[in-house]
C-alpha cells in the first residue's frame, strides 16, 4: 500500500506504521519487514499528510539505535531537510524529532550537516512551534557533540535563538538546552 495504493492507502499505512513503530519490537520488525523505503519515498512525493505520517514514522523508528543507521542509509536525510522547512506544523515537528534521534549516531552527526539540515533547524528555532523548537534545539545539541559541527552550528547563526529559548523557552526546553 505505501508503494501502489492510492493517495489516501498511502496516508493510511503510514499512519499504521507510525502507530505500529510506538513498540520496541516492532521498530526492529518494520525496517526488517522492508518499509523504510516506501517511507523515504512518501517523504519525497506523497501528499502533505502523507509526508507528515511517514516522517512520524521515521521519527518512532530511529529511536532505535541499528534503525538509526538503517534509516540514513535508505536515503531519509535528503527529504527530511526540506520538510524541516516546508512541511505542516506536524511535518516540521515530526522531522525534527526525526533528526533529533537520528544525530544520536556520531556518523549521522556529520551526515545531517553535510545535507544541509542546519538552516532549517535554526529557523525552526526562531518560528516552529514549541514542539519544534525543543526538537530542534535537541538535535543541533546532539549535533553539537562533533567539534566540526561546533563550528557550523555557530556559522549557522544558532547562538542567538539559542540564547532567546534559554530566556524564554519552557522548563522543557531549557532542560534540553543545558543537558547533553
Amino acid at each position: 500500500l505505501l508503494r501502489d495504493g492510492s493517495a489516501g492507502a498511502k496516508e493510511n499505512a503510514a499512519r499504521a506504521l507510525r502507530s505500529l513503530s510506538f513498540n520496541a519490537e516492532n521498530k526492529v520488525a518494520i525496517v526488517r519487514a522492508g518499509a523504510l523505503d516506501p517511507l523515504v519515498q512518501l517523504l519525497r512525493d506523497g501528499s502533505a499528510v502523507a509526508k507528515e505520517e511517514a516522517a512520524g514514522a521515521l521519527r518512532n523508528l530511529a529511536v532505535n539505535a541499528e534503525n538509526q543507521v538503517a534509516i540514513v542509509r535508505a536515503g531519509a536525510l535528503e527529504p527530511l531537510v526540506p520538510l524541516l522547512r516546508d512541511g505542516s506544523a506536524g511535518a516540521k515537528e515530526n522531522a525534527a524529532r526525526a533528526l533529533r534521534s537520528l544525530s544520536f549516531n556520531a556518523e549521522n552527526k556529520v551526515s545531517i550537516v553535510r545535507v544541509g539540515a542546519l538552516d532549517p533547524l535554526v529557523q525552526l528555532l526562531r518560528d516552529g512551534s514549541a514542539v519544534a523548537k525543543e526538537h530542534a534545539a535537541g538535535a543541533l545539541s546532539n549535533l553539537s557533540f562533533n567539534s566540526e559541527n561546533q563550528v557550523a552550528i555557530v556559522h549557522s547563526g544558532a547562538l542567538k535563538p539559542l540564547k532567546q529559548l534559554l530566556r524564554d523557552g519552557s522548563r522543557a526546553l531549557r532542560r534540553v538546552l543545558l543537558l547533553p
